[in-house]
This record gives C-alpha cells, structure tokens and sequence, in this order.
C-alpha cells in the first residue's frame, strides 16, 4: 500500500453485500489503477462496488465520497489533497475554506486556485483585529487593556472575515 496515504475507504462487493456476505477491503488513497484493479480481484471482481466506510487523516471535517463514488472520483481528490501538502499555506487555506465557507469539494478547490481568500494563520478574530488596530494606530500602553478586541473582531466578522482553526479567513473582493 501507500506510504502517504490521505485517507482510505472500504471497498465492497455490492451482490455480495445484498445477500447478506460481506466481502471487501480497505483501500488507502492515492492508489494507482493496477492496486485498484487487485483490490476488485480481491473481493471477487464485481460489477457492482460500494464504498460503506471512510476512514479521513485529514483536517478536513469530512470528505467528499459517497458509497457510489467512482475510483476516478476517489484518486482526484487524493492526488488533489497530496498535492496540497507541498505548499503548507495553501493546505491550510483550503482547510479553511473547506470547513468553513465552501458548499463542496470544488467550490473550495476553486476558491483557493483562484486565490479568492487569504488566511492569516495563527491567530483569533481577536488577535487579528488588534494587529491591524496597532498598525494603523499608536495605542498607549494605559489604554490597550480597556479596548474591547472582541468587539472589533466582530466588526470583522460582518465584512467577510472568518474565524477558523487555521486562522482568521479573510474573503478578497
């Protein structure tokens, strides 16, 4: 099998499965075509697979499979995920808009390669709106503790800027 396996999914033989057998296999993914077709020799070479279990080593809070996803289906958003791990910023912006803002799969793929988004990673609504605060203005020491951050971050937050586990998301016009 792989070694840098995204996520892996349960392979089943569908005529099997509906006479009560359960025959199949976990399929860790990237998976090139020629391990794909030994998996189906594997549990009987069916016409009919379906996919009954997933199992995600990603942040993504769920992945786009559902039990008739085709093997192409599966490998491109594998290859697309793994191509992501080369850039640590652009994984962590599609994380983001993934979980966050996106409706699928693509409109999240879509947003980060037209770079519709920029994320700054690392910090709170709070933490972000108290940088650009400081960098625009001198805020006294005796002063800083009594400015309501919370409050500017939800300012923040009604002009597209979202608060994510990877950072703040900031939608670009």
């Amino acid at each position: 099998m792989q070694t840098n396996t995204i996520f892996s999914v349960f392979v089943e033989n569908l005529s099997e499965l509906n006479e009560g057998n359960m025959v199949g296999c976990w399929v860790e993914f990237p998976c090139d075509y020629d391990e794909w077709k030994t998996v189906l020799a594997k549990i009987g070479n069916p016409e009919e697979i379906i996919i009954t279990d997933t199992e995600n080593y990603t942040d993504l809070e769920s992945l786009p499979i559902n039990q008739y996803s085709s093997y192409s289906d599966i490998q491109e958003i594998a290859e697309y995920i793994e191509y992501l791990q080369d850039d640590q910023y652009k994984e962590n912006l599609f994380t983001a808009v993934y979980n966050s803002v996106a409706s699928d799969f693509e409109e999240a793929k879509e947003a980060v390669e037209e770079e519709r988004y920029t994320l700054m990673q690392g910090y709170t609504m709070a933490e972000y709106s108290e940088m650009l605060a400081r960098e625009c203005y001198t805020i006294p020491d005796e002063l800083a503790p009594y400015i309501d951050w919370e409050g500017y971050a939800d300012n923040l937050r009604v002009s597209g800027y979202t608060e994510t586990e990877k950072g703040v998301l900031i939608e670009e016009y």
